[in-house]
């Protein structure tokens, strides 16, 4: 799901320490600074809100040790950056760990970010075990090169800095290492500071260590990162001369399909009776890349494949009655035209009953539901409505799993509708969802579903436009066994 749809220290500590040395050198006078007793209220502006109104501040906290969080001021200077105070912010928001939490920006450091920030000027590419060089503007330093350290610093401690900076659900990291390959520049720049030059230390292709200086750029001259060059449709079904049909579903955004002109039940209606019509018993799904969208059309494409009736949902939960009841009509959402009677008191809480989402019923399989072979490739962009679904499939042993860890965890998210407040100070904003979901797990796991077959692209892989976890795919989905 998308935050509109479904898309750690103590606080003060967290955000008022620590980094105090985060700007080694001067910021641009277009960079704002604000005293740190003004900055005190939107950190309290902020907690009064989570409190009042996010329904996930203690699902992987105990109250007590959020309690304890909230409780202790932490000291800063006397003024602190608008950059800083951004790093800072983000490092306690990714400390709840949640995936659909957001941290916008000002449009001064917008400004700044894109016309006069100076950043690490290489592109990488974070394996699970090593960073390699992706690209260098200069042509200086050849693709596939191992980066080892910068000005120093082991790049695995660096990697590790900069998870902290990276919303994303439970300890699910697979998503955090994707997007660094895109910006890990942006990052680099919130954990280390401002820097005209950096010290790298490589491995090179034949094993040896070398060092090299290299200049900071501005965000434009940093390389594209690489990509696979079959740019994939949002819903795509084809079936090769082996009677493999690979079914690809980018997304499960209603305004992505709209814009494409595209019909998401129609489609899938079409393709499960082509499967049929054509006695097609190897079926690949691959939701690599899929963000989430309508949180409908997660259970209703688990309903084609399903050989029993299903529970998708087992519980929605809100902390407030305070609910924009408006945005959570039938027309708006997935919602069942939400009204406060729906919610029932739990725990300090309210519940949702099964009137408020038909994902809350019990979901029968469509008539003639496929029963053929299925094979799910996923990775740490598999999020949201996306990632739910793969946590259905897997709980009820639908098929097999290759490919990267969802970026969603089983247990599920934070999202529907949601919030979206304005630090009276900053003025950056910060965004939460207002429904707690569970999915299959309702002991809270902080991992998403790990595949069965764990591979990803590698660097050589993109460079050679070879797609390994698709091989895999294919191979598993044509050997005997089902």
């Amino acid at each position: 799901m998308l935050a509109y749809q479904h898309f750690r220290f103590n606080l003060y500590s967290v955000l008022l320490t620590g980094w105090l040395m985060f700007y080694a050198f001067s910021l641009p006078a277009q960079v704002p600074r604000h005293k740190s007793t003004d900055l005190k209220r939107d950190l309290e502006y902020l907690e009064d809100s989570l409190r009042a109104n996010y329904p996930s501040l203690y699902r992987y906290h105990t109250r007590g040790q959020i309690d304890r969080k909230f409780s202790v001021l932490g000291r800063m200077g006397d003024s602190i950056s608008a950059l800083t105070f951004l790093a800072d912010l983000r490092h306690l928001i990714s400390s709840l760990k949640d995936g659909h939490m957001y941290v916008g920006l000002t449009p001064a450091l917008k400004s700044y970010l894109k016309k006069e920030a100076l950043y690490f000027p290489l592109r990488l590419y974070l394996e699970s075990g090593r960073t390699l060089i992706a690209a260098d503007r200069e042509n200086q330093i050849g693709p596939g090169t191992e980066l080892l350290r910068i000005d120093g610093i082991p790049v695995s401690q660096i990697r590790a800095r900069l998870y902290g900076f990276i919303s994303g659900d439970g300890s699910i990291t697979t998503k955090k290492r994707l997007v660094l390959n895109n910006v890990f520049h942006f990052y680099y720049l919130m954990a280390y500071g401002a820097r005209r030059s950096f010290t790298v230390t490589l491995k090179m292709a034949d094993g040896d260590i070398k060092t090299r200086q290299i200049a900071a750029v501005p965000e434009n001259l940093i390389p594209a990162a690489p990509v696979m060059e079959d740019k994939r449709k949002l819903l795509e079904l084809t079936i090769g001369n082996d009677d493999v049909a690979l079914l690809r579903i980018g997304s499960f955004d209603l305004n992505e399909f709209a814009q494409a002109g595209l019909d998401f039940p129609v489609f899938l209606d079409n393709v499960f009776h082509q499967l049929a019509e054509k006695n097609i018993q190897k079926l690949i799904i691959d939701l690599r890349g899929n963000g989430g969208g309508r949180d409908l059309y997660g259970a209703m494409l688990y309903r084609y494949l399903a050989d029993r009736p299903f529970r998708y949902y087992q519980a929605l939960y809100a902390s407030t009655l305070n609910l924009p009841y408006r945005e959570f009509a039938k027309g708006n959402s997935s919602f069942n035209d939400l009204q406060p009677a729906m919610l029932k008191p739990v725990n300090g809480g309210y519940r949702l009953d099964s009137t408020a989402h038909d994902n809350l019923k019990v979901q029968q399989p469509v008539a003639r539901a496929y029963t053929g072979k299925v094979v799910f490739i996923s990775d740490g962009l598999t999020f949201s409505t996306a990632a739910e679904f793969c946590a259905v499939a897997k709980a009820h042993k639908r098929g097999i799993f290759v490919g990267e860890e969802t970026g969603g965890t089983a247990v599920g998210n934070t999202s529907g509708n949601s919030k979206e407040i304005i630090l009276p100070v900053s003025q950056l904003t910060v965004s939460y969802g207002l429904i707690r979901y569970h999915v299959t797990d309702p002991q809270g796991s902080r991992r998403g579903v790990v595949p069965d077959y764990s591979i990803g692209l590698t660097l050589q892989d993109l460079l050679t436009q070879h797609d390994a976890p698709m091989e895999v795919a294919k191979r598993l989905i044509n050997s005997r066994s089902k």
